[in-house]
């Protein structure tokens, strides 16, 4: 059939669909051949269902159907036809071809337009089937084989998980990002109906044991998620004690109570992350800083932290002491943020005598 020149509207669409349930869209090799079919797609999104889709044969550069038949015949006409692509193929070649991702801007606004058609189809399970797809597309482009492979690398010259008798030995904020972070990889691989939702918290995991790294890129990718509980890296953070006696992951599938424990985890490594680039920008700033300035800065960092951790330890057996403003804080906080402004003023005090 041939629209004439005109779009093609719902009502010729259903009358396509009652002849055939994949109706195979030919329309002209050219730009305007292009918009013409992904307005098309706008039009098939909210209609799609199970069996019922489109797919797109794409006509030589500057020809049209006729051009090909009248070239080729109906052997070249028919190739092109056996090799058409499918709907989400299709447009996800109009989305990115010619188009490059290297910005966070970039990547938001195709993950944005993505979403927005989605949002049409009424369909809810084709619905998410579509976003699945379209979401390991984008991870793949955006984590191409060579920048995984970097990641890797990088990731493999860190100690191993096995090297280390506990993920708590020698404290420290580095071993309690590990920490935090493991706990909430093996929470998601347990209870995956809450991955989704803490997927832009992962995307910021560092995971500098390869055995985090992977179990990380395996909850992104949004692969069927029944195989994860038989991850070996997953075994492997079960393995550590403080990781599996953790709350969200013994009572892993309540939906609720984990989701509550992950977004405390979360708030918590946040505000972790927050204070070390505090502190880490205000040594490199020593010299041209006043310690009143440096003062302040650590101070709104480290309250930050501090409300993050409060939320969690009411009622329980923490050590903690009376701050300045009246409020309990653990005391392991109170004593390392002590040590961090003491050595900060000192070395600004010895800086300035010479």
């Amino acid at each position: 059939v041939a629209p004439l020149g005109t779009a093609i509207t719902d009502h010729q669409l259903q009358m396509m669909w009652r002849m055939a349930d994949e109706p195979i869209i030919a329309l002209d090799g050219d730009d305007a051949g292009m918009r013409a079919a992904l307005r098309l797609v706008d039009v098939a999104l909210p209609h799609l269902s199970a069996g019922k889709t489109l797919r797109f044969a794409q006509m030589p550069r500057g020809q049209d159907p006729d051009d090909l038949l009248r070239a080729g015949g109906r052997d070249a006409f028919q190739r092109r036809l056996d090799s058409s692509l499918t709907l989400i193929d299709f447009l996800w070649i109009g989305d990115t071809s010619g188009q490059s991702f290297d910005t966070p801007e970039r990547k938001a606004a195709l993950e944005q337009t993505q979403s927005r058609r989605l949002a049409q189809i009424k369909d809810a399970s084709v619905r998410q089937h579509y976003e699945r797809a379209l979401k390991d597309r984008r991870w793949k482009l955006f984590h191409p084989p060579n920048a995984r492979r970097g990641a890797s690398a990088r990731a493999s010259s860190q100690p191993k998980l096995s090297t280390k008798s506990s993920l708590l030995a020698g404290g420290g904020y580095d071993v309690e990002t590990e920490l935090r972070e493991g706990i909430i990889l093996a929470a998601l691989a347990l209870t995956t109906e809450l991955i989704e939702e803490f997927e832009t918290d992962l995307t910021g995991f560092a995971c500098r044991i390869p055995q985090m790294a992977r179990l990380r890129d395996k909850l992104l990718q949004s692969n069927p998620h029944d195989t994860l509980k038989e991850s070996a890296d997953l075994e492997t953070l079960l393995s550590r004690p403080h990781i599996a006696v953790a709350p969200a992951v013994q009572r892993s599938g309540e939906l609720e109570f984990v989701r509550a424990c992950l977004k405390e985890e979360t708030a918590k490594l946040t505000a972790e992350r927050g204070i070390s680039e505090e502190i880490k920008e205000a040594m490199s700033e020593i010299n041209n800083a006043s310690d009143e300035r440096l003062t302040r800065r650590l101070r709104a960092s480290a309250e930050a932290r501090d409300r993050a951790w409060l939320s969690s330890h009411e009622g329980n057996s923490v050590e903690s002491e009376i701050a300045a403003n009246g409020v309990a804080l653990p005391k392991s906080d109170l004593d390392r943020r002590a040590k961090v402004l003491a050595s900060l003023k000192m070395d600004k005090r010895r800086k300035d005598k010479r």
